[in-house]
């Protein structure tokens, strides 16, 4: 699916997002080293990821090893934790999984929110949350398939 492009060309975004890849905007500001850090494709100021990754209107992590929503451990909870997020959405792939509750405790123990739907509703909600100004972190799996 298509997202109409956002004003705001300061923040990550998401542009469109498919089977197999998402497609995000980088800032002009952080474009050089986003391009000397990255093997994926780009083009126009957007990175097609295949992978999954985590990104905020401020960071873009797209080396993320992590594999499945039910895999998420400490160090993933630590990273997010790290760029300060007031809210995660985490988007699951395809399908709707859910982590392990004592995951997303640690989120609530830290007063962060944590919004679980697949991947193309979190891509949606990321933006449309980002355009709103709020702090949000987007943990996304790649759509299967």
């Amino acid at each position: 699916m298509q997202i109409n492009p956002d004003t705001n060309v300061s923040a990550y975004t998401i542009r469109s997002y498919a089977p197999g890849k998402i497609v995000v905007y980088i800032p002009e500001t952080d474009k050089a080293q986003v391009l000397k850090n990255s093997e994926n494709q780009v083009e126009d100021n957007t990175l097609i990821l295949t992978n999954n990754f985590i990104v905020s209107p401020n960071n873009l992590i797209i080396d993320w090893a992590n594999t499945t929503a039910h895999s998420l451990e400490d160090n993933d909870i630590s990273l997010i934790s790290s760029l300060n997020p007031e809210l995660v959405v985490i988007g699951t792939g395809k399908h709707l999984h859910f982590p392990d509750q004592d995951i997303l405790f640690q989120f609530q123990r830290q007063g962060i929110g944590v919004e679980i739907m697949d991947t193309a509703a979190a891509c949606r909600t990321y933006n449309f949350l980002i355009a709103d100004g709020r702090n949000v972190v987007s943990a996304l799996f790649s759509i299967e398939e």
